[in-house]
């Protein structure tokens, strides 16, 4: 009867263990899966910098970053060959044929080189970098590297949002100007002025107006016009304008155009 007593508890005790075992292992199963999923999402969710170092006509070394939100692309490059290596800012966009078009602003809002590029199958970036002084291009071939960091968020509050925006091609080239300010808690008031490359130099403009400013952005439609509308939206440091409806055909002078990056200047 005793020997019986010693084997039942021996039993349960062996039986208890196995069932805590398992349990454990369980928890520890849902804890790793949790665990992944969680990185998992903060991964996708998360912003990633891309980085690329090669050269512009095979003999100027740069290295150019990057982060992507919405189709707009903003970044750095740096001429590696300059005793200052200073970062210069890049904006542009990403199209739908997955090409980008990136501009390079200098601090005043001019642009001092425009890269068109795609990835290639190869994960290389190729294209060319081109100068609206010289209007000469370059071949352009930048190799991936392995940096990769999460980046902030490229949104604007809506107080620093106010205040004027350009950009200019050159002195001879097409050259833009954006304003607004804050007229009450809700609304803004805004104006436009652009005009093509000498020595045309046609205008295309929006004369001051208010709107409803909307998480900073507003679409407006132009005032005695069936589709010439646009979107603005405001990022830090610059404001975007495309058209929402296709080109504003015979709204502006000859190759005029509204639409663009422009660069905050004050």
């Amino acid at each position: 009867m005793k020997n019986r007593i010693v084997s039942f508890i021996l039993i349960y005790l062996l039986s208890a263990c196995q069932t805590k075992n398992k349990n454990e292992n369980s928890l520890e199963e849902i804890k790793e899966d949790t665990f992944s999923t969680t990185i998992a999402t903060y991964e996708k969710n998360e912003k990633k910098e891309v980085f690329w170092k090669g050269y512009i006509n095979q003999s100027i070394p740069i290295f150019l970053h990057y982060q992507i939100e919405d189709n707009i692309v903003v970044g750095e490059i740096l001429y590696l060959n300059t005793k200052e290596k200073k970062p210069i800012k890049i904006i542009g966009n990403l199209l739908e044929d997955d090409n980008f078009r990136l501009l390079e602003f200098d601090s005043s809002g001019n642009i001092t080189g425009i890269i068109t590029a795609t990835v290639s199958s190869e994960n290389r970036f190729v294209g060319e970098w081109f100068s609206p002084k010289s209007r000469k291009n370059y071949p352009l071939d930048l190799t991936i590297k392995d940096t990769t960091v999460v980046i902030p968020e490229i949104k604007v509050k809506d107080k620093k949002i106010f205040g004027t925006y350009r950009y200019a091609y050159s002195e001879a080239g097409s050259q833009g100007e954006f304003s607004i300010e804050k007229i009450n808690e809700k609304q803004v008031a805004f104006e436009i002025f652009s005009v093509t490359s000498d020595p045309a130099r046609n205008i295309a403009s929006v004369e001051k107006d208010t709107i409803n400013l909307i998480n900073n952005s507003f679409i407006y439609n132009i005032p005695d016009s069936d589709d010439c509308e646009f979107k603005v939206n405001f990022y830090k440091g610059f404001v975007s304008i495309h058209y929402t409806k296709g080109f504003c055909s015979g709204q502006f002078g000859h190759n005029a155009t509204i639409e663009g990056v422009f660069l905050k200047i004050n």
